[in-house]
Parts: C-alpha cells; sequence; structure tokens
C-alpha cells in the first residue's frame, strides 16, 4: 500500500513491563522514500549504542531469515524493527529502566528533523479526527485487504451451492449467467435468503 504512495515502511515493537499493561506494542510508521532507505542505518547504529557497555545477551540481532519469537529467547524483554519487505533487527532489554519508552520515535525523529514534543508529549486526538483518520486509511487498505477477497469468494461458493440446490442447477452450469437468471424465480420460492448476495454479485 505504501508502495503506491511513493513511501517506505518502518514497524518496530517494544515487549517492556512483561507482567504488567501494557506489555507489548507494535507500531508501523510510513516514511518518504529517501528516508525509509536510510533507515536501518540510524537504527543499527541506536541499538549498539544503547544501554550498558557491557551486555549479557548480543546487543544487535540481525533478524534476516527469522522473526522475532526464534531470536530472542521466551521471557525476556525485546525491542525490534523491520524496514518494510526487508527484514530488520532486534535487542534484548537487560535493564528496563535505562531504556527509552521512545526508542524509536526517537530515532525516527532525528531522520525526519521533527520537534520531540510531537512524542514525548502527543496531542490527544478528538472523536472527529480519530474518526477521520480511521476512514482515510480504511480507503488506503481497501484495494489491498486480502481478508475481503476471501469473505467475497468464500460467499460466492456458498451461493454457487445455494444456486445449485435451490434451482436445480449443475454446477458445471454456474458459468451460464442466462440460466441462473432463468432459475431465480423458481429459487425465490424455495429461498429468498441468497437474493441479497445474488444482486451484490451481479450475477
Amino acid at each position: 500500500m505504501f508502495v503506491e504512495m511513493g513511501q517506505d515502511v518502518v514497524f518496530f515493537e517494544s515487549a517492556i513491563n512483561l507482567r504488567g499493561l501494557p506489555h507489548m506494542t507494535l507500531n508501523c510508521v510510513p516514511l518518504p522514500k529517501e528516508t525509509g532507505d536510510l533507515a536501518p542505518i540510524y537504527f543499527k547504529k541506536a541499538i549498539l549504542e544503547c544501554e550498558t557497555e557491557w551486555s549479557t545477551n548480543k546487543k544487535l540481532v540481525d533478524l534476516a531469515g527469522k522473526d522475532v519469537r526464534r531470536a530472542i529467547p521466551k521471557g525476556l524483554p525485546y525491542f525490534a524493527v523491520d524496514f518494510g519487505m526487508q527484514s530488520g533487527f532486534a535487542h534484548v532489554i537487560e535493564e528496563e529502566k535505562l531504556f527509552p519508552r521512545n526508542f524509536a520515535q526517537e530515532i525516527i525523529g532525528g531522520m525526519l528533523d521533527l520537534d520531540h514534543q510531537l512524542w514525548r508529549k502527543p496531542r490527544k486526538d478528538n472523536f472527529d479526527s480519530q474518526r477521520q483518520k480511521v476512514v482515510q486509511f480504511a480507503q488506503w487498505w481497501k484495494p489491498f485487504d486480502f481478508t475481503h477477497q476471501k469473505e467475497v469468494s468464500a460467499s460466492r461458493q456458498l451461493l454457487d451451492e445455494k444456486v445449485c440446490v435451490s434451482a436445480d442447477i449443475s454446477p458445471r452450469n454456474l458459468g451460464n449467467t442466462v440460466l441462473v437468471k432463468e432459475k431465480l424465480q423458481y429459487a425465490q420460492k424455495l429461498d429468498r435468503e441468497f437474493f441479497v448476495p445474488v444482486r451484490k454479485l451481479n450475477i
């Protein structure tokens, strides 16, 4: 979706305070393409420099060819970042009190030269503003929503089965739109439910 807009995207997640709430957050941040290309360099440098110099665990874990669940021991707090369709990095957080809560935001904000108050003291959106953002994102996402395609496919399969049973049509004749339409009047008497999906699918 973001590629179509000429943008790159960074996904980052923090699993901190595992015994409390919230203990895990996942974020998606679109970036200008030229900025996104440099994101791995910025994040790698920041991860290598974070926390204490002497660490029990490896500071930078390369996620190439594996996901974070296989890269980080179970039960340990961590930070992970991915860059679009590319693999990213993970880091075991050894001192939660020393690890910045806005670690990724600080890096991205620095890349974009933004005021740090935007993430340290974010302004709360009112309901209308949030609703507009949700509606806008839904419009962007709609052409790429694979779950919608599965729902349509499943509905079509169910409809085909209903047409076969209710209208006494052989499955091999379902491609014949004229034949299906001729049987609709008879099918209506037996099962009115399937008329709504019929109209939606333009059969």
